[in-house]
């Protein structure tokens, strides 16, 4: 039986992680933090196989956040659940065709509100992307 693989669901809405929980449990072992704070603690005890972190929260967040995970786990796979529409492209950067640039441990992101299945699906296509490229 394959082990099943860890995610850590950070975000300082409690509905969302409950709710998010409640949709991966069944086929991953889910742990939750309320802040920034709370996921570096977590990090540090506990390797994680995904992250799914909110971006605007108390506490270290955004980029600060991403290498303070990254100096704990330099592995961090990373997905932003965020109501914040940050990553869509400048004027600018429509002009010139560019999309904007993720993080490089950030390897996708969805926008709030989320259903299951946009959820499910992202985390699975990263996880494949992932063993793809190892």
């Amino acid at each position: 039986m394959p082990k099943r693989l860890k995610i850590l669901v950070v975000d300082d809405d409690e509905d969302i992680r409950i709710l998010v929980s409640k949709w991966l449990e069944g086929s991953y072992k889910v742990d939750t933090a309320v802040d920034g704070n709370d996921c570096l603690k977590k990090i540090g005890k506990k390797k994680y196989d995904l992250i799914l972190l909110d971006v605007m929260m108390p506490g270290p967040t955004g980029g600060k956040l991403i290498k303070k995970i990254i100096d704990k786990d330099s592995e961090a796979r990373i997905i932003y659940l965020t109501a914040v529409e940050m990553f869509k492209p400048t004027p600018e950067q429509q002009r010139k065709g560019q999309v904007p640039v993720l993080e490089e441990h950030v390897k996708g992101y969805l926008l709030k509100p989320v259903t299951k299945e946009q959820v499910i699906s992202k985390i699975e296509e990263v996880l494949k992307l992932e063993k793809l490229l190892k």
